[in-house]
């Protein structure tokens, strides 16, 4: 069946109109985020629809584009949170601004290992990966014109981890079901020019 918000296309087309589908695999085009936490506690599933098995998925779904890229990354880890099944493992956030096909990332990102307690965050269309051993939190903002790229960089500081909701938390982390402890992050921001980061740190070109 045609499962979409157009339920009534197939009334507007006769039998001699072509069509057709295509199919993508669920990591990479669904992941709903529309259940309240108490949805999915106790069902030891990691895809409930809600807010923190979105926000996973999201993050499994950009590990998985940068795996097909090359870049090592560790296997998916989930553990239970005061019930709910939630990611905890590598966070990376590819911002569309970067790149969003897989011909883009593989154009983007080359000899890049992640390990499990890293996040990687990167805005920019500058922004490139030459080599980058990350082991801990790394955020990259590349405004328009700018660019840096990492050639044998090697990051590490305490990463980011999930951590427990104690009550009297808003209803944002109330509704995520936890919050993110950024133990350490390196930010690399670059409003203008040619930048590269190496082993000797961030410097202009």
């Amino acid at each position: 069946r045609l499962e979409c918000m157009m339920q009534d296309l197939p009334y507007l087309l006769s039998p001699a109109d072509k069509h057709g589908f295509v199919q993508f695999p669920r990591w990479l085009s669904f992941s709903p985020a529309k259940n309240d936490p108490e949805s999915g506690r106790g069902t030891g599933k990691t895809s409930t629809g809600t807010v923190a098995s979105g926000e996973g998925e999201g993050y499994c779904c950009a590990n998985r584009k940068m795996k097909d890229a090359g870049a090592e990354m560790p296997e998916e880890e989930w553990r239970e949170v005061d019930g709910l099944m939630c990611y905890d493992g590598a966070r990376v956030f590819l911002n569309p601004t970067f790149c969003v096909t897989r011909g883009e990332v593989r154009a983007k990102c080359s000899g890049v290992s992640v390990t499990s307690k890293s996040a990687l965050y990167v805005e920019g269309e500058g922004a490139r990966f030459e080599g980058l051993d990350l082991d801990g939190g790394l955020v990259v903002a590349c405004k328009p014109g700018a660019s840096v790229t990492f050639k044998n960089a090697k990051i590490a500081n305490e990463g980011w981890a999930l951590k427990n909701l104690k009550g009297g938390e808003g209803e944002r982390d109330t509704i995520r079901g936890y919050t993110i402890d950024k133990k350490g992050t390196e930010v690399v921001e670059v409003d203008e020019g040619e930048w590269v980061y190496d082993e000797q740190g961030l410097r202009r070109c």
